[in-house]
């Protein structure tokens, strides 16, 4: 059986690694990471592993990016960051992908649904519906993954919706929105079936680990530690809409307003994922919210 040769861009990441480490447990797969100077020693335990360390960075050249791709069938991008990277950076592998001959790419999405999300929604979704549509057109197999929100950053303290210190979910708009969240190893399980997938190619592809409303997640939540969660309406989704919008036009710092638009696109439940495919993986086991937080009850 002849072998894909798969190249991992932000591999030394958290869901990069982890995307790495799926991989290698795929025989048939030979790995390779792309590395930028300076990262070679977080990169010797990938080494170590197995993976053939390629030596470049985004911010290359499209001639020296072509170099890297060059024998590679499928690239996954892993990479997070600002304009220069999501779109400026990936565009431009994107390119040398082409050059290269790749015969498949998956941008770096993992992400609830941008696709349906309008322009003006969420500054992060506007550059991925670019480089998605730049992706489509650009006549190289394809592949978009989507996996709802992260569990992990779900809990955390970025999207400011679960307070586990005072045991409180906040939301606008309706209680029963649901959402969809799988877990940073899951989605990397997930994203290396998929990239292996010939029926795959050209395709959006959505998977969740787990979906709730609000109201069940603070009954789970309740079930597993004990402690009593309140849930508090804070207004509706125009109302959070409005509030974005007057924090945009008083400062220029876009993290000031990132969280709350991530926020809308989870409250408002316009980007929700369609069409679920988990099914078609039955050997991805996905960690349900219930199962994260027995092993995270410590966090309450």
């Amino acid at each position: 059986m002849s072998s894909t040769k798969v190249l991992v861009v932000g591999a030394t990441g958290r869901l990069g690694s982890l995307i790495t480490s799926a991989l290698l447990n795929k025989p048939t797969v030979q790995v390779s990471a792309l590395i930028r100077k300076g990262s070679e020693t977080k990169a010797e335990q990938l080494k170590e592993k197995g993976v053939q360390l390629i030596s470049g960075a985004l911010n290359d050249s499209v001639e020296d990016l072509q170099q890297a791709c060059q024998n590679v069938d499928v690239i996954i991008s892993a990479v997070i960051g600002s304009e220069d990277t999501i779109m400026d950076g990936q565009l431009r592998l994107l390119e040398a992908a082409k050059k290269a001959g790749v015969k498949r790419f998956i941008p770096s999405d993992y992400s609830a649904d941008y696709l349906r999300a309008s322009i003006g929604d969420h500054d992060h979704f506007d550059m991925r519906k670019q480089v998605a549509e730049q992706v489509k057109q650009s006549g190289i197999g394809y592949t978009i993954f989507l996996n709802g929100v992260f569990m992990e950053t779900f809990f955390g303290p970025f999207l400011n919706i679960i307070d586990t210190k005072n045991h409180k979910i906040t939301y606008y708009g309706s209680a029963d929105t649901l959402v969809d969240t799988t877990t940073y190893e899951d989605a990397a399980k997930y994203v290396v079936e998929a990239a292996l997938d010939p029926e795959q190619l050209n395709k959006i592809v959505s998977v969740s680990g787990d979906r709730v409303s609000y109201t069940q997640l603070a009954q789970q939540i309740e079930q597993v530690t004990g402690h009593k969660i309140t849930l508090e309406r804070k207004g509706s989704v125009e109302d959070l809409k409005k509030l974005i919008e007057t924090t945009k036009n008083t400062t220029h710092n876009v993290w000031a307003y990132i969280g709350m638009q991530y926020q809308y696109a989870l409250h408002s439940g316009i980007c929700e994922l369609k069409n679920i495919q988990n099914s078609k993986y039955p050997n991805v086991h996905p960690t349900s919210i219930k199962q994260w937080l027995e092993k995270n009850k410590n966090i309450f």
